[in-house]
């Protein structure tokens, strides 16, 4: 019960105990994959550092569940839980803005015709 007593848990049963570190743990997924995210999208829009020398973000574990979890969303979590889905929404909001601004940019380059020699094959008459 000592784990108990430092997460603020003391005199909860295991039940709870485990749920809120199980459900620490999805959120800590959740967060790990939201940085990511996030990450990428400052690449994006230029507020990030050159990476092309770099590797690319690391892909974060997939979060578990909700199944897989032992118990409800125990209240320990529910306010960390609430920040995360707020966050969420706004990176999806931002993902989805640098999705049509790539889309746009990508119709503009496809509008510039191709310059330089013909891609069309060339025959070469070597009987005559």
């Amino acid at each position: 019960m000592a784990e108990a007593a430092n997460t603020g848990m003391a005199g909860k049963g295991p039940e709870t105990v485990d749920g809120v570190a199980a459900w620490t743990a999805v959120l800590d997924s959740m967060e790990r994959i939201t940085d990511a995210a996030s990450s990428l999208l400052e690449q994006h829009t230029g507020g990030g550092a050159d990476r092309s020398e770099e590797s690319p973000v690391a892909q974060p574990a997939r979060v578990p569940s909700r199944a897989s979890l032992p118990v409800p969303m125990p209240i320990e979590v529910r306010s960390r839980a609430e920040a995360m889905a707020a966050r969420q929404e706004i990176v999806i909001r931002q993902l989805e803005e640098a999705q049509l601004d790539v889309a746009r940019q990508l119709q503009a380059v496809s509008s510039i015709p191709a310059i330089g020699p013909s891609t069309a094959p060339v025959y070469l008459d070597v009987t005559g």
